[in-house]
């Protein structure tokens, strides 16, 4: 009877350490990409900044040319997004995730909707490092069309 409830209690300490520590490390390097995501569509500028490291570089690229963009700014439009303006929901399929120590890319194709009605789509690249023990994007660059998109 013992030894029966020393492995339950190893069981369920395991059982609980692993739902405490047991995230991959692809769940780890994506953190910061569903905090943009969510900040975005919870127009939540707390998450967004929580998600860039200092001095993030954002690119737009589409068939009108390539459009970079600062965090502040980035961060800004999300903040002085009108609160009766539907959200904006982003939404990523087919994602691969590459990571080398401290050094993570993360290639997507995503949907972008406002509210209900599908606005754009392409491709969201993003380079991210691991800063004192957190993943952190330092860039982020996005093919932008309007058609061939697939409706998530």
């Amino acid at each position: 009877m013992k030894n029966f409830k020393k492995s339950i209690f190893i069981t369920i300490s395991i059982f609980c350490l692993s739902n405490v520590f047991g995230q991959s490390p692809e769940e780890e390097v994506m953190k910061p990409v569903n905090m943009l995501i969510e900040g975005m569509q919870k127009a939540d500028t707390s998450l967004l900044k929580k998600a860039f490291a200092k001095n993030v570089v954002i690119k737009m690229i589409s068939d009108k040319g390539t459009k970079e963009e600062t965090a502040k700014n980035f961060i800004s439009q999300v903040a002085n997004k009108e609160k009766s303006t539907p959200a904006w929901i982003e939404k990523l399929s087919n994602t691969e995730i590459r990571i080398d120590g401290n050094l993570a890319h993360v290639w997507t194709d995503y949907t972008f909707f406002v509210g209900d009605k599908l606005n754009h789509c392409g491709v969201d690249s993003f380079g991210l490092i691991k800063l004192n023990g957190e993943w952190k994007i330092v860039y982020l660059m996005d093919t932008r069309r309007k058609e061939d998109c697939k409706d998530n």
